[in-house]
């Protein structure tokens, strides 16, 4: 499945220097293409950002729920390499949200990897 994201903003020198640390831009892009993901593939609306060690990012909420339907982790890769694919980060963000399996709510996870672009929505 194929989507595209567009936007027409002129890009800036001050944007540059806005955005110049490449590992917060990297989690926030892959942040907002997990909340794309999730608004198009499932029932959730309602997002809230976890702890520190939940070993997760977000809970999941129904629209006019107030109480956890699921969980979303979320990363991102600036550029992918042969030790860090799509493929092994999932591997090792499905060991992390076993910090949350008591819960017994569904686990998504979205990868995103920036140089091609390209993005994985699993659910585990």
């Amino acid at each position: 499945m194929t989507f595209s994201v567009q936007w027409d903003l002129v890009i800036t020198d001050a944007i540059h220097k806005t955005y110049r640390d490449e590992k917060r831009t990297t989690d926030w892009g892959a942040m907002c293409v997990a909340i794309l993901l999730v608004r198009q593939f499932t029932r959730y609306t309602n997002f809230e950002t976890t702890k520190t060690g939940d070993g997760i990012d977000f809970w999941l909420m129904e629209e006019n729920g107030f109480d956890f339907a699921a969980r979303l982790e979320v990363s991102g890769i600036r550029q992918q390499t042969k030790t860090n694919s799509i493929t092994s980060r999932l591997e090792r963000k499905k060991k992390q949200t076993q910090q949350s399996d008591a819960t017994q709510l569904p686990a998504y996870i979205a990868i995103t990897e920036f140089s091609k672009p390209e993005a994985l929505f699993f659910l585990k």
